[in-house]
């Protein structure tokens, strides 16, 4: 998200997450659920360096019990 402060980050992450816990799949017969990693772009940090603290983030959510939000 280009221009969108780590805050309103988390919040449309958040929004998002909870959003697709509601929506019923057929066949499925549990909620889908997701897990995001979120981070602000550190000044002069290259994007492998970015890559990897969102990666990190986002198996942590899992790690931790998946459908869930972690700032990096």
């Amino acid at each position: 998200m280009p221009h969108t402060h780590l805050e309103m980050a988390l919040v449309i992450a958040e929004r998002i997450r909870a959003a697709l816990a509601t929506v019923h799949v057929a066949p499925l017969r549990h909620p889908v659920t997701a897990s995001f990693g979120v981070a602000g772009l550190r000044p002069h940090e290259n994007g492998d360096a970015f890559l990897q603290r969102i990666d990190k983030a986002l198996y942590e959510a899992k790690r931790s019990g998946r459908n869930r939000v972690v700032i990096s």
